[in-house]
């Protein structure tokens, strides 16, 4: 009789996995490393959470607030804006007014008003009077 010794393949050795590695964040595109942003709103509440929108999502952008149009210029006047964020309905002045003053200020600066009733004759003013493209409401 003749006797075979089985053959079975050696398993490979055990190879511990290399630890895990959290990849690296993708990098930042030059125009949101120093973006800036303000926003204006007489409404506190709305104020802080378009902020913390804007924080959160844009971490690498400054979010300047200002309650009112006035203290928008100002901030307008010392500060170069890559966007504005606006409301249309302030006491005093009211969005369309703040934003035609800040674009005489900084032409390039991007203009958005936010309504909570936005209408053709709104869109049609901002428009006209502050080059203003987009609304929200």
């Amino acid at each position: 009789m003749c006797h075979v010794q089985p053959q079975f393949d050696t398993p490979a050795p055990f190879e511990t996995p290399a630890p895990f590695e959290t990849p690296a964040p993708p990098p930042v595109p030059a125009i949101l490393r120093h973006q800036a942003v303000l926003v204006v709103d007489d409404n506190r509440d709305i104020l802080d959470s378009v902020e913390f929108l804007l924080s959160s999502s844009l971490r690498h952008a400054r979010v300047h607030t200002a309650a009112s149009g006035p203290d928008g210029l100002k901030i307008v006047a010392t500060t170069r804006l890559d966007l504005i964020l606006s409301d249309f309905t302030m006491p005093g002045m009211d969005g369309i007014e703040f934003l035609r003053q800040a674009l005489a200020i900084q032409p390039k600066v991007q203009r958005i008003i936010m309504t909570a009733d936005p209408n053709d004759e709104l869109a049609a003013r901002a428009l006209q009077v502050a080059g203003v493209k987009v609304i929200l409401g």
